[in-house]
Formats: C-alpha cells, structure tokens, sequence
C-alpha cells in the first residue's frame, strides 16, 4: 500500500507546483468520472491529497463535488481501510496545465482518472489578492475597537473611550561630524551629505505621533465579562459605543458623552442581533442562534451569512438565519470587499498553538457554499482580541494583544491587489 501510494504521489509531484491556482473548475468533470469507474452500491474510503498548491481547506470544493456524484450512483463511502474500493484524489499543476487525479484501488487493481486543463496564459500573469495589515495605534490598556473621525481617532476601551490628533513632530537631529571624511544625517528631507570645513548646519527629523484631546469614562456599575468586547461606530457629528449590557452616546468630539445599561440592544455587525450577553461574550440572533463573528456576504447572496458559531465552528446562514452548511473551526470572520475581486470575500481568524502564540488571519473566497483560499495566512503579533468590519467595508479592524511588549495594538485590514 505504501509503493502504490508513492506511486500516486509520484505523479502529483511531475506536476511541480506553481503559484496557487483554483481547481474548482475541474471538480465537476472530476467527480462524474469517478463516479462511471465505481461500480453502483459500492463502499468506497476517500482521501484527499494536499500539494503544495491544494491545503485543506482549498480541497472541500473538490471533495464536496465527488462525495455529491457518489451518492447520486448509490455509493456508500467509509471511513477506515476495510472497503474494497479506496480513492485518493489530489490536485496540481504544471507550467502547461493544471490537473486532478484520481488513483482508484480494488485489492491488487489499481485505475487512474485525470482531469486537465490548459493553463490560461492570463493565469500565469495573475497575482491574486492578499491581506495587508496596516497599524493604527498601539497602547498598554486593552482595546476594544477604534474608529477614525476625520483625521482624529477615537479608541474604545473597557473604561473609557479617548478622542486623539495626530501631529507631527519635527525633532532636533545631531549636526553631521567634522571629521575630515563625509557623513551622511538621515532626515525627513532626504540625507545631508557634511564635508570637512562645511558650516554646520542642524537638521531635522519629522515623526507622527497621538495626541490626546479628550477622554470620558464608561460609566456604569456593571461588571465586564472576562473577555469584554466593545463596538464603536462614528460619524462626522456623533459616536455610539456598545459594550455588554451598555450603550454610550455622545457628539463625536466628546463634549457630550453619557452611557445606560440596556440589555438586548443590537450590534452593528451586518446581521440581526440581541447584543453581546452582559454575562459572556457572544451574541445572540432573533431565532436564538449563539455566535461569536459574522460576515455579511451580500442582500441577495445565498447563503446570505457566515458566522463562527458558540462552538467556534463556522456556519453558512440562509435569508431566514437557519443553518445550511457547516464549514471548518475558527475563532472569529468578517467580511471584506475590494474592487480587483469583485466575488464575495471573508477574512477569517484561527489561533495558533505555542508559547509566543500569534494568531493567524486568512483571506477567503466564498463560491457555492464554499470556502475557497484567495491568501496564505498571515500572522499578527499577539493574540487576537478582536475583528470589526461594515458590511460592504473595504477595511476592517483588528486588535492583538502583544504578550511581548504587553501592549494592544489596532490595525486596518484591507485586500491588496496587483498593481496597486
């Protein structure tokens, strides 16, 4: 079993890898051939084969579709090594093709089925999207959401929420040496080249920094949940922070700024909701459904949400918020949108396991129920704390805790394209 194996890895491995391509296309031709070569009322394993080019999560399209063909012909699949029909199926390519192959095995018989298509030239020269992280501010108190207002930010955190300027700063920077060869000074300005019997001159160096301009508390006598969240949303004239069981209101410079405890009030997170238990940290739908993180996919999308449920396993939700797909494990999701991939798109979190743990956020494609990867994950430095976005955002917000330097940072998130 283990040379036959070999064997069928062989092949994959012919087809070197190459920067990540979409196999979908290929599933459906894939699975209906499969289907001819096993025999109606059969009992079948199947493996999924990962490359270099197809992790996991990139074969459950595939693997949805054949799974789907065999059970149209009456074939029953199981787990373990006890069938007498075993499938492996993998998918890769090569400078000329793409390819999926199938390796059916019946005791010492063994079949193969390959799927190919021409590599489109526009393929080659394609680079698809990925996730830039972008940092906003960083401080020691925990943060629970920021928001820009204008050229100012307001940051939200489980006591107080803060209004900050950005200002530059021009810093005195040492005159270059008068030894007798040349020095360079960096600057804002570009660099300052200093001869021997030159006249000294000062530079300057310029740098950005927060300010604070004003600060009200979060006044309310009840008690946060461990891991307290935190909602903040701002216009141009005014600003709402939710938290657990309490809502703040005020103009967006602070001047006025008061907060009531209110049980059940909804969330601004692109899907209906009863708020964050005051007891706990998730939310809740109309229907009683408990979630952590939701992502909106559009009005007429179908499914029309994706949300991580109590559980942390991610679920697609019909019109009516009734589960009709379970997808794989994740800590929370939201929605992205981006004018270079004009498909419905999520980024997705997971943690990660170690004693410098840093969480992991990935991009995604959401094609048929499926979740299809658009990015190789990326790493923030910390642990996640929290993910915000807007339905129909380009951008959304992150929060990591740095156990290192023991500050949390806030981030932008947006999907960056070719070209830009």
């Amino acid at each position: 079993m283990a040379t036959r194996f070999l064997c069928f890895a062989f092949l994959l491995a012919r087809l070197a890898a190459q920067p990540p391509l979409s196999f979908q296309d290929l599933a459906p031709e894939l699975a209906s051939k499969i289907a001819a070569a096993v025999g109606s009322g059969d009992h079948v394993t199947l493996t999924m084969v990962t490359t270099a080019e197809t992790d996991r999560a990139a074969s459950m399209p595939i693997e949805a579709e054949i799974r789907q063909a065999l059970a149209a012909r009456g074939v029953r699949l199981v787990e373990g090594t006890e069938a007498p029909t075993a499938l492996q199926v993998g998918c890769t390519s090569n400078l000329r093709e793409r390819a999926c192959v199938a390796e059916l095995r019946r005791g010492t018989k063994r079949e193969l089925v390959v799927v190919t298509r021409p590599l489109d030239t526009r393929d080659e020269r394609r680079i698809p999207p990925s996730l830039e992280l972008i940092p906003l501010f960083s401080q020691r108190a925990p943060i629970l959401d920021v928001v820009f207002v204008g050229n100012r930010l307001l940051v939200l955190d489980p006591e107080r929420v803060t209004l900050y300027e950005q200002i530059l700063e021009r810093a005195a920077v040492a005159p270059p040496s008068e030894a007798g060869h040349s020095s360079i000074s960096a600057s804002a300005g570009g660099a300052l080249p200093a001869h021997s019997g030159e006249r000294r001159r000062e530079a300057s160096a310029e740098r950005r920094r927060w300010n604070q301009l004003q600060s009200r508390p979060i006044a309310t006598s009840r008690p946060w949940p461990r891991d307290v969240r935190g909602r903040l949303r701002s216009d141009e004239a005014t600003v709402t922070a939710w938290l657990p069981g309490v809502t703040c209101r005020g103009s967006a410079d602070l001047s006025r700024f008061a907060c009531a405890d209110e049980r059940g009030v909804p969330w601004p997170i692109g899907i209906e909701n009863t708020g964050v238990d005051a007891a706990r940290n998730y939310f809740y739908t109309p229907e009683g459904l408990p979630f952590y993180g939701a992502a909106a996919l559009g009005a007429d999308a179908d499914p029309r949400w994706l949300v991580v449920s109590g559980s942390g396993e991610l679920l697609f939700l019909d019109t009516a918020r009734r589960t009709i797909e379970a997808s794989a494990a994740a800590d929370d999701v939201v929605a992205l949108e981006t004018s270079c991939a004009p498909a419905a798109h999520v980024v997705v979190a997971s943690s990660t396991l170690g004693e410098n743990r840093r969480d992991e956020l990935r991009l995604y494609r959401v094609a048929k129920r499926q979740l299809i990867p658009e990015s190789a994950p990326i790493e923030v430095p910390g642990r996640l704390t929290a993910l915000w976005s807007e339905p129909g955002s380009v951008v959304a917000t992150a929060i990591a805790q740095d156990m290192t330097s023991e500050r949390y940072e806030a981030f932008h998130i947006r999907i960056g394209c070719a070209g830009e």
